[in-house]
């Protein structure tokens, strides 16, 4: 059996499919702290803010823009999920500033070979929408799924799910759907 979470499952898959995916094989995975600290950097150099290091506002500001980013990752429809990038309307609901900060927070990622954890979860995903072949290499490769904490999954995660118990038909959901603690990640587990 493989038990993992849901993170360590796309980072397995995406460095087996690396060359398919458009990743390198040893991209590495940044924690929500890197990721904050650069999405911060990255906003201060567009807004031409003063660094407030260890301030509570600007962790404030990192934080939120952190979850909204991944929001918006786990948002994105199978019909608008583009295979290594993200739609130009997955963004619509943002500010000007958001939207530069986001953009400019991919291209710094992809120059320093790195995902962070949304973007495990949408490449991963988006590989095996658009990816036949992978999808259902990756679903013959286990005859039984079984999710537990299923009230935290948000729509991305049961999309992969779904993609992996698809050809077995084999899937077990474990949880307690009042007791979900990632709303703010997009679990909504009364959908």
């Amino acid at each position: 059996p493989l038990i993992c979470t849901f993170h360590a499952f796309c980072a397995s898959l995406l460095k087996t499919e690396a060359a398919i995916a458009g990743l390198p094989a040893d991209f590495s995975v940044y924690d929500e702290t890197d990721s904050q600290d650069l999405m911060l950097k990255i906003f201060r150099r567009l807004n031409k803010t003063t660094p407030v290091f260890s301030g509570p506002q600007e962790q404030q500001l990192a934080t939120k823009l952190y979850y909204k980013w991944g929001q918006i990752l786990s948002n994105v429809k199978g019909s608008e999920i583009k295979s290594g990038s993200i739609p130009r309307s997955a963004l619509d609901e943002c500010s000007e500033q958001e939207r530069d900060t986001f953009k400019d927070y991919v291209s710094m990622l992809a120059s320093r070979n790195a995902v962070d954890f949304p973007l495990l979860v949408y490449r991963a995903r988006s590989l095996l929408l658009a990816e036949e072949a992978v999808r259902k290499r990756w679903a013959n490769k286990y005859s039984w799924i079984q999710v537990d904490e299923v009230q935290d999954t948000h729509h991305s995660e049961w999309d992969m799910v779904s993609f992996m118990a698809r050809q077995s038909g084999n899937l077990a959901l474990f949880g307690d759907l009042d007791q979900t603690i990632y709303g703010w990640r997009g679990s909504s587990p009364n959908e």
